[in-house]
Order: C-alpha cells, then structure tokens, then sequence
C-alpha cells in the first residue's frame, strides 16, 4: 500500500514538474475577467480631468502620470500665502480639513422639520481659492457618525433632547442636507472643479465586524434607522444632485483590516446591485507602523489580521471601482520605518494607478499635519508624519517617491473571483497536484512578484497569511 501511495505520489510529480511554468499564470488567470475589461468598467467612475507639467517640479507633475496628488487645507491656511503658494506648487486636489462636515454646513436656525439648511460660509476660504486657482476638490463628507450635530437626528430638533425622528422623515432631511449643500456649490462656485465626494465616511467599527451602533460603537444613523437604508439613500440623493463629473465614494480607515475590508467591499456590492450610484472606495490610510502589524512593506503584514494594503486596493478595483487613497499619513517609532513605508505605498499605488485616480495626503507638510506631534507610549516622539517636514522642505525619502515616475510598472487591475484555497490549479480539488505545485513555485521563486497576489491567496492553503504546502 505504502508502495503504491509513493509510485502515485512520484507520477503526480512527475506531471507537475511539466506544469510549472504556467502554475502562476493559471492561478492569476483562472476565475478571473480580462484585465481590458476591467479596466473599462473602472473608467467611468474616474474623473481625470486634472493638469500637470510633466516638466515641473511640483509633488502632482512627479506623478501626474499616475493620479492626481492632493492635501486638505483648513480656512487659516486657505488665506495664509506662504502655504497657498506651496500648494499651488505641489497638489492639484484640496479637501477641506473640517468646513464641509455636517457640524460645518448645517445651520439650525433656518433648518424645518424636512429641511436641513446649509451653509458653506467656513468653506468659503477654500473653496474660492481652489476656484480660483482650477485645483479639484474632493467633498467631505455628508454621512458621519462624528461632527454630526445631534439635532438633525430629532423631533424637535434640538440637542440632546426629543425622540429620534422616523426613517421616512430622516430620509427628507438627509435628502434635503445633500441637496442644498450641491446647490449652494453650484450657485455660489460655478466653476469650481468638485470632482469626487465622500457620501459616508467611517460606516463601520474600528477594526471591522458590521455598523457602528449595530451592537457597539456609537453612531446617530444607526439609532436612527438600524439597518442600512440610509447608506444605500444617501447615495442615491448624491448621484441625483451632484454636479457632473462629481464621483461618489464610501470612504474609511483600517480599511486594509480583513474584516472592514469585507465590509467596506460587501456594502459597496450591495450599492451597487441598487444600479449606477456609487464610484469608489476611499482608503484613508491613517498609518502607524507600529501598531499596524507591518513589515516594511505595503503588500506584507505580521498578522493576518491586518491584510495587506495592495490587496485592500485589489480587492475594491475587482468591483469595478474606482479607488481614492483620501487622508495619508503615517506615524512611525523610526524615521527609517516610516520612510520606508511610505515608498512603498506610493508604489503600490503607481503600480495599480489605473485603478486609482487620486492620493490626498492629510496636510501639505509636517506643519499642518494633525499628528504633527504624536508621541509614542513610551512618550517617544512619532510624528512628522508626510514628506515634507515642518519647514515643508522635502524629507530625504521625498526622492525615492517622485522617481517612482521613472522605476513603476503599472499592473493591470484583475476582477477577482470566488476561489478554494490549496485549489492552485483550480480544477475543483485539492490533492498531491497542487501541493507539489505550490512546492515547485516556492523552490523556483515565483511567488516573489507582486504581480501574482491571487496565486498567493490559492496557495495559502491554511489561511495563515504564508504560502505554505503543508
């Protein structure tokens, strides 16, 4: 019997080591939708009407080839000219920092029991300079948990007091929020270039696992309505309302996290299986080395737990979406950590630039970074958190992003489909085939390419986070 096993074990090698050249391809290829295809589906939801010199020496002429390059500014800033002047240089996008949330816009002394006004005079600053200046703006944000006032939620409409109002009537004010904010641009910044917005923004809990207030967590919305029709009509009203070539997107962070991740992708099909009304993901991309189980790298994890940030972007350009990177910055316990994590994140998003249409760092430079002063537990500083330090002169790792231009090979995004793990041959089994397959591939060294996630994937037959054959 013993013999028998061996004799079949060494044929099925035999027959294996014929098939290896191809192993990675089938696995890459098999289940999945020309990469031409997808890349027609993701199009539409881009808006890639932007300007660059590829001659300049701005941060967006760098890498204007790949995607737009943006900041958030606040209204101090947007009237400071040492920093416009700057911006002007180096982005060619602009979120507002805090004018354009709910806690910002919404006023309640002209407000009725239907009708949430709406006024955009804190933004005022910003968005006329950005108008000005022919610089894309990226809304933000109209559903949040947070610097959200409590009394759009109630009966009365005052805070902290009144029951929360019904779904119907919640919908009429949500509907009425969305609508005058989109007015209020048109009228009063016609030109402006409004090319993306954030419908809702952090939807789920921290680290994953379904709604904010569905069991933990605070959010008014789910109180308010406990089920997700609110996500699903708030962007309905936005693609009713929104100027022309404004794209819609469902923004978070940790949204690298294996289990947000699954959130963020399975409400966004659920979206999406309502007809035409969301663009992308924003992947706000809040960093802290340390604590995030890396490795260095932006396609690595210690812990499975935290995925990885490559296959986070895959994984929602499989649905034929577009992808923002919206609030950049990463924190770090060395200044070598961080730098490298930065590169490489950069380089992620070159290589799969055509399924990413723009990265929004959260500040123009270490200055005006929100965690410009972040301190480890330890007490050890941590900040300085973008490329450009306090003075907004370039850090040394600025020169290995911006000749990304040079060195970047721009994959094709691939739509992804359902697969077994340890199946690497995908035949519908799993057996001796696929574990000397998988052998064969890691002796030979193919999975070393950042090109083969999907093989990876199949041949982590444990779901450990390593390929293995055991």
């Amino acid at each position: 019997m013993k013999k028998q096993r061996l004799l079949g074990f060494l044929t099925a090698a035999a027959m294996c080591i014929t098939t290896l050249p191809t192993m990675v391809h089938a696995a890459e290829t098999a289940g999945t939708v020309p990469a031409a295809e997808l890349c027609e589906q993701i199009a539409p939801h881009q808006n890639n009407d932007y300007s660059y010199d590829p001659n300049g020496t701005g941060f967006k002429d760098y890498m204007g080839e790949f995607f737009r390059i943006g900041t958030c500014l606040n209204g101090w800033n947007a009237q400071n000219r040492q920093a416009t002047d700057f911006i002007k240089k180096h982005y060619n996008s602009v979120t507002c920092e805090n004018e354009m949330k709910p806690d910002s816009i919404c006023v309640q002394s002209a407000s009725s029991n239907d009708n949430i006004a709406v006024s955009l005079s804190k933004a005022a600053p910003i968005l006329h300079f950005a108008e000005q200046n022919g610089i894309g703006v990226r809304g933000h944000t109209f559903v949040w948990y947070a610097q959200t006032p409590e009394w759009i939620f109630k009966e009365d409409m005052q805070h902290n007091s009144g029951n929360f109002v019904s779904p119907e009537r919640m919908n009429k004010r949500l509907e009425s929020m969305i609508r005058n904010t989109f007015d209020a641009i048109k009228r009063d910044y016609p030109n402006l270039k409004l090319y993306a917005y954030d419908v809702c923004n952090e939807l789920f809990k921290n680290d994953g696992g379904g709604f904010r207030g569905d069991g933990g967590e605070f959010s008014n919305w789910w109180r308010c309505y406990h089920s997700d029709e609110f996500v699903i009509n708030a962007f309905k009203y936005a693609r009713k309302y929104a100027p022309e070539g404004c794209k819609l997107y469902m923004n978070d962070y940790n949204e690298y996290f294996v289990t947000k991740c699954d959130d963020l992708y399975n409400m966004a099909k659920k979206i999406i299986a309502e007809g035409d009304y969301i663009d992308g993901i924003g992947m706000q991309s809040h960093m802290h080395y340390c604590d995030f189980g890396y490795t260095g790298s932006a396609t690595a994890s210690k812990d499975p737990q935290f995925g990885t940030y490559a296959d986070a972007i895959d994984k929602f350009n499989s649905l034929g979406l577009d992808v923002q990177i919206t609030e950049l910055d990463v924190t770090t316990c060395s200044k070598e950590e961080g730098a490298n994590l930065f590169v490489d994140i950069f380089k992620v998003a070159a290589e799969r630039s055509k399924g990413i249409s723009s990265v929004s760092l959260w500040g123009h430079c270490d200055g005006a970074s929100w965690r410009q002063s972040y301190k480890e537990a330890d007490g050890t500083q941590g900040g300085n958190p973008l490329p450009f330090d306090k003075n907004c002169n370039p850090k040394s790792f600025y020169q290995n992003i911006i000749s990304l231009r040079d060195t970047a090979t721009v994959f094709e995004p691939q739509k992804e489909e359902p697969y077994l793990p340890g199946d690497v041959n995908e035949d519908g089994e799993i057996n001796v085939i696929d574990m000397t397959l998988v052998k064969q591939a890691i002796i030979a060294g193919a999975f070393d390419s950042s090109a083969v996630s999907r093989a990876k994937k199949i041949a982590d037959v444990t779901q450990d986070g390593a390929v293995n054959a055991d």
